[in-house]
């Protein structure tokens, strides 16, 4: 099946036998990052993006991630596996951006229950996930603050979350961020900076709710980990800072608030 599956992505052809799709959801979490990462998530993006998979397919996928709800698998374990969740995480985000889309084959193909599920847990994962591990010389990438981040930026940018619960989201990027035991090493703040970044183009008074978050931040700066998360929140702050100046998104009073954090960073 791997040689099989290698020839499709070699061939750039992304459609699937019902038995694949049963390989590639089985195999979501394997601990070989080539079959992993390059071959099964390749896939997975290719075939949802490009309308690979019929709606059946699409359904199936959705919801054995559901059943099983991947994205907390054995979630008391470190790896391997957290490479389960850490990669269901970025496949539901998958899942969510095609439901949300306008231009996507599965656009609003989730029911209701479900849509609510992914909502659900991209906000929960922030608070339960505990592997801080971006990157293993035995496992390759693991990545699963940065998967989950991206996740809850899909779920932001969906058209039907609803756009009261971004405070909700904030709350759960602040756990992370006041949790934080030692820095992030492997560009994990930038992806989850996004979920602010996505939001603002996408969820109505976003820029309001942003400014009175970060307004009611407080860093007490006293051990070594103190220091770590005000250096996450600066991190945060510079991405969305920098990436919101092309397209020049930010209103003067956040821009004002975050540069008063940035003045010197």
């Amino acid at each position: 099946m791997k040689d099989q599956l290698s020839l499709k992505l070699n061939n750039q052809e992304f459609s699937f036998s019902n038995e694949e799709t049963h390989w590639l959801l089985t195999n979501i979490g394997n601990e070989n990052p080539e079959i992993r990462d390059y071959l099964v998530f390749s896939l997975f993006v290719q075939g949802i993006r490009t309308g690979g998979f019929t709606e059946e397919q699409f359904r199936l996928i959705s919801e054995t991630t559901i059943s099983k709800n991947l994205i907390f698998y054995q979630l008391n374990n470190h790896l391997p596996e957290t490479l389960t969740r850490s990669f269901s995480a970025l496949l539901n985000g998958l899942i969510i951006e095609a439901d949300g889309k306008t231009d996507s084959p599965y656009y609003h193909l989730l029911n209701e229950k479900n849509r609510e599920y992914f909502f659900e847990v991209g906000i929960d994962y922030f608070y339960k996930e505990t592997d801080t591990c971006g990157f293993s010389e035995k496992y390759g990438w693991v990545h699963g603050f940065a998967h989950g981040a991206d996740f809850l930026s899909q779920i932001v940018a969906h058209d039907l979350f609803p756009k009261e619960r971004l405070v909700e989201v904030l709350e759960a990027v602040q756990f992370v961020m006041f949790n934080l035991e030692s820095p992030f090493i492997e560009g994990e703040d930038r992806r989850i900076a996004h979920i602010l970044y996505s939001s603002l183009s996408k969820v109505e008074n976003s820029q309001e709710v942003i400014y009175e978050w970060i307004s009611a931040l407080d860093f007490p700066l006293i051990e070594n980990k103190d220091f770590y998360r005000l250096a996450m929140f600066e991190n945060m702050l510079a991405y969305l800072y920098f990436h919101s100046l092309e397209t020049d998104i930010l209103k003067k009073d956040l821009k004002e608030l975050m540069l008063s954090y940035l003045k010197n960073y």
